[in-house]
């Protein structure tokens, strides 16, 4: 009988030390699966207004966009962007802007930053990564803007695209 109180504290643990893991796994992505993976701090902002007049960046919201979350994401003193996730038509998308060329896509392939292949200057149409997301970057004057969509056709790209430049 004292083994198996043993036992039964035993595995009592460990299914909360999971739990605690499952929970912590859960706070580092929300529902765009972990594509929200710039590690930086991110402080909530009440709209997309408040994100274009704080970093003086233009982010536009299509009409019909459900759930947005906004965001500015620090990445030192000096530097950061705007962020807003959000869904339309039954896609998931995050919208970055700011005035960098550093890469503000949060995007890794094959180990490594998706910016450490992109020339800084340049601009991507859109391009598909070997998972099937699909993503574009582009410049308007000092300010890169930044568009993916990990569960889109490339059809439904172009429109969200159109509708936010």
């Amino acid at each position: 009988m004292n083994t198996n109180v043993h036992i039964v504290r035993k595995t009592a643990c460990i299914l909360a030390v999971l739990f605690v893991f499952s929970i912590l796994a859960g706070c580092e992505s929300d529902f765009f699966g972990g594509y929200n993976s710039l590690v930086r701090t991110m402080e909530s902002r009440s709209s997309v207004k408040e994100i274009n007049e704080e970093l003086q960046v233009d982010l536009k919201m299509p009409s019909g966009s459900l759930f947005p979350e906004c965001y500015i994401v620090k990445f030192g003193e000096d530097a950061q962007i705007g962020q807003v996730s959000f869904r339309f038509g039954g896609r998931e998308y995050i919208y970055r802007a700011g005035r960098t060329t550093e890469d503000i896509s949060g995007i890794w392939v094959d180990g490594s930053p998706l910016g450490s292949s992109l020339d800084p200057e340049a601009e991507y149409e859109m391009e598909t990564t070997p998972d099937g997301t699909i993503w574009s970057r582009w410049f308007t004057d000092d300010v890169q803007y930044f568009l993916i969509c990990h569960s889109g056709s490339e059809e439904s790209f172009r429109d969200m695209k159109k509708r936010v430049r």
